[in-house]
């Protein structure tokens, strides 16, 4: 089960909640830790857990993408990780150990193509997602071509998934238009996959997509148009979908548009909402400089209410050439696609730690504050230009957008963990309320997968 989905299980943290009974108020306390956050000792080794996902294959410099993973109905931790030129998929108990009935020895190594790899090829994986029956799906990216994976509970390849299809291996769907797949979501007994494909004669610029699969992974021709609902950007400008929710009968995808926040909502069957924001779409430009075309989003979360929350980050200005990443950008919508005027300055909340500062995923806890996950260093150029050390981050904000004093004393989570060149990716709600968060850094021979637990503390309804 998903955090977007578990966060609706959780206990509401409205104002109410101090009216309860004595005994639910220490039911909260414990499994919340307390008033501040912290990390969680039961969970790996004070908190955090190192897995070793195997020796840099390529480039030494390179960071293992970790941006999946999901709780499954027994409360366990699946997540997926580019491993070289294989996704690496892992399974851990509620302790932070690896549960040795899954694949061998609680790992598998999924093997893209049948073709011998080069030493160009990559793999990354981008998240994964649970069917009813338990299957698990994972998307990703291997050689410049979306992946999509099924597995059965077990971990091993389910053959039949995609047995007819030109990734040559049952199990594994792609389709050679698409370039990137970097979210899943289930819709009944259908798949939604988004994520970018190639525009005809224009490498560098891309197009979004958001497309319907049935159960052995053909297009489901009822949806959008012959099973896709395109995002198609003007000349010379690129579109993409980083991530998908479901919420009632609409379908939520954001990305960028022309490098600015795209927000947009689909019905059921994959046409625009003509009653959310201009055609079922909403253009942010995240930054406070004008037509500055230097945002990027990577998540999506709706709150309890109905809110629907995306983060990213902002660069120094379009087209300068630079890779680095410059502050965390938060943006708030109400349901109507508004941004809602309420949070930060105007909707947005902007944060910059350091030089070289980056949002990722994002995840809502029940009371409505807002956790990051992501990366922060000195830096003035590039991503690995940095003259500190880079710090595994995690950011959480008040309902108001202002950073929340009771999460590690200033809002701010940052730890280097033992490694180089970690970040964190993706935040998740466990079915406790805990929160989850997967990353990935490197040591001198080898690439790692990093996980920490949060008692996320509580302080009422968030507000501030």
């Amino acid at each position: 089960m998903r955090q977007k989905e578990i966060q609706r299980m959780t206990v509401k943290a409205k104002g109410g909640i101090v009216g309860l009974v004595v005994g639910t108020l220490v039911l909260v306390s414990s499994a919340f830790g307390g008033s501040v956050a912290s990390l969680d000792g039961s969970f790996g080794k004070d908190g955090r857990v190192f897995t070793s996902i195997g020796t840099l294959l390529n480039n030494p410099g390179s960071v293992p993408i970790s941006r999946g993973i999901a709780e499954d109905a027994s409360g366990r931790l699946v997540v997926a990780t580019g491993a070289g030129v294989r996704i690496a998929i892992f399974r851990y108990r509620a302790n932070g150990q690896l549960d040795t009935s899954f694949g061998n020895e609680g790992r598998t190594y999924i093997t893209l193509d049948i073709f011998p790899p080069t030493k160009y090829d990559a793999a990354s994986a981008f998240d994964v997602a649970f069917q009813s029956d338990g299957k698990i799906l994972i998307g990703g990216t291997y050689n410049g071509r979306a992946r999509l994976i099924r597995l059965n509970p077990d971990g091993s390849l389910d053959t039949s998934f995609a047995a007819v299809n030109p990734s040559r291996i049952p199990g594994i769907w792609t389709y050679p238009p698409f370039r990137r797949l970097s979210a899943i979501e289930t819709q009944g007994s259908r798949i939604l996959i988004g994520g970018s494909t190639d525009k005809p004669g224009a490498s560098r610029f891309t197009k979004g997509y958001v497309a319907r699969l049935t159960q052995s992974g053909k297009f489901d021709e009822s949806f959008g148009s012959d099973g896709i609902a395109r995002f198609v950007s003007k000349k010379n400008t690129s579109a993409s979908i980083a991530d998908l929710v479901i919420g009632g009968n609409k379908i939520y995808a954001a990305g960028q548009f022309n490098r600015d926040f795209l927000l947009a909502r689909l019905t059921k069957n994959g046409k625009p909402d003509p009653t959310f924001g201009k055609s079922g779409r909403v253009v942010t430009n995240a930054s406070k400089r004008k037509r500055c075309r230097c945002s990027t989003a990577e998540g999506l979360a709706r709150d309890e209410r109905g809110r629907l929350v995306v983060s990213g980050f902002i660069e120094p200005k379009s087209g300068d050439g630079s890779i680095s990443p410059r502050a965390i950008a938060v943006a708030r919508y109400r349901s109507n696609g508004a941004l809602d005027k309420s949070f930060g300055n105007s909707g947005i909340t902007r944060t910059k730690l350091a030089g070289f500062t980056v949002g990722r995923k994002v995840a809502v806890q029940p009371d409505g504050r807002i956790i990051v996950a992501g990366a922060y260093a000195t830096a003035t150029w590039g991503v690995r230009d940095f003259t500190g050390p880079p710090k595994f981050t995690v950011v959480r904000y008040l309902t108001s957008g202002k950073l929340d004093r009771s999460f590690f004393g200033d809002g701010v989570f940052a730890r280097k963990l033992g490694v180089k060149y970690p970040q964190a990716w993706v935040p998740i709600l466990d079915r406790r309320g805990r929160v989850v968060v997967v990353g990935g850094g490197v040591t001198k021979t080898k690439m790692a997968l990093l996980l920490i637990r949060i008692r996320p503390g509580y302080q009422g309804a968030g507000r501030g």
